[in-house]
């Protein structure tokens, strides 16, 4: 999706804009440490999708191959 492309580099320029507004740690202002931590966030989310994007494509082909289901339900153990 078009998202990532955008996501994956302002999650790069956040994270060093995030190291520039609190370099030495946690600042005493709530909302710039907020701020500073969302680089590494924004990446993790956007690796995330694009992970469960290919467990998600790639599960039905594995279960038409072998005849078993790799999601299991509620009820199964």
């Amino acid at each position: 999706p078009r998202w990532i492309g955008y996501l994956l580099p302002l999650a790069a320029i956040w994270t060093v804009a995030g190291t520039l507004l609190a370099p030495s740690g946690p600042a005493a202002n709530l909302a710039i440490n907020l701020l500073s931590n969302m680089g590494p966030v924004l990446l993790m989310a956007a690796l995330g999708y694009l992970g469960f994007q290919l467990w998600s494509v790639d599960a039905p082909v594995r279960e038409a191959r072998t005849g078993e289901s790799f999601v299991k339900s509620a009820g199964s153990a």
